[in-house]
């Protein structure tokens, strides 16, 4: 029914081999979940005990939110405490804004904007990075705090500074595909659209060991055609955001904090930009302004009940 948000019951930690092998209420998402990756030549595929752990989650996927179930919640709860390029400017006459697609709302299993949670937990995500000084400042802040966040990272940037790649990852941040060269990606063909999202994968599993195993457009300007593309071959769900504090105007550290922990919820996706100024400025507020709120920080895989980026193994295969 569409707008409805059905409810699964989770399956226990363990499944018994046949449990597995006859389940049939695998929703589309689950179908979908990320378990390979590559390019037309050569890929990386999970290990079959990496598979198990992403059946038992079972995310479901509606109306770009995802409901995660309560297994699910409560490990995502125990683990939260563990834990020369030219930069875009602000947005100009010439540059274009960022928004989210205007068929995002539609529903499917390609597009998350959310996660339908009643655990009072968020994601923190970080765009267009890593920045040379930028980035490893609020490294200390979310270090300090031991919370984890997802850096969605522009590919040519990936190589420029692997050594600050290799912190997010070693730190327990999730890493995500932000695109080689932050083009508008609507405008595309499809084998440029590949190129830009394989060329970074790849660049992220060479620096850290392992892929991205989701995607997030620059701009937001992504198609429902291309997200579903993207989902078939490259097993990428596309990350959206349901809270924007339009941080690439630079409206100032205030504005950007006051915005976040305004429109955060739980379940949110917020967006924001590593490589301004004030948006990291504004991240000791932030951070403080959510805890005091009572709302947790966490990757995107750990809201979609996927196990930990860290935690899964890849290894390449033909295809």
């Amino acid at each position: 029914m569409r707008g409805a948000f059905p409810r699964q019951a989770p399956f226990p930690p363990e499944m018994p081999q046949n449990a597995r092998q006859s389940a049939k209420t695998v929703s589309r998402a689950q179908r979908h979940a990320p378990r390979a990756w590559g390019q037309s030549e050569t890929g990386l595929r999970e290990t079959a005990r990496d598979a198990d752990h992403i059946l038992s989650a079972k995310p479901l996927f509606c109306h770009g939110i995802v409901s995660m179930s309560i297994s699910s919640r409560r490990t995502f709860l125990s683990t939260l405490g563990a834990a020369a390029l030219t930069l875009p400017s602000a947005a100009s006459a010439t540059t274009p804004v960022i928004a989210l697609p205007r068929d995002a709302g539609r529903g499917d299993a390609a597009t998350i904007m959310a996660v339908r949670t009643p655990s009072p937990v968020v994601a923190l995500t970080f765009d267009d990075g890593p920045h040379p000084t930028l980035t490893p400042h609020l490294l200390d802040l979310l270090r300090a705090r031991r919370l984890r966040a997802t850096f969605y990272l522009i590919g040519n940037r990936v190589v420029q500074w692997p050594d600050i790649v290799r912190r997010i990852a070693s730190e327990g941040h999730e890493i995500g595909n932000h695109s080689w060269s932050h083009p508008v990606l609507s405008k595309l063909s499809d084998a440029a659209v590949r190129d830009e999202i394989d060329r970074t994968s790849d660049a992220i599993w060479r620096v850290t060991g392992r892929p991205p195993v989701t995607f997030r457009p620059p701009y937001g300007a992504f198609t429902q055609r291309q997200r579903h593309a993207l989902l078939e071959s490259r097993k990428l769900p596309t990350v959206l955001w349901s809270v924007d504090p339009q941080d690439w105007r630079r409206p100032g550290a205030q504005a950007v904090a006051s915005r976040i922990l305004n429109g955060s919820r739980p379940g949110a996706i917020i967006l924001s930009h590593d490589i301004q100024r004030g948006t990291v400025a504004a991240m000791p507020q932030t951070l403080d302004g959510l805890a005091a709120r009572g709302l947790k920080c966490g990757t995107v895989s750990q809201m979609l009940g996927w196990p930990l980026w860290q935690d899964r193994r890849f290894r390449r295969v033909a295809g």
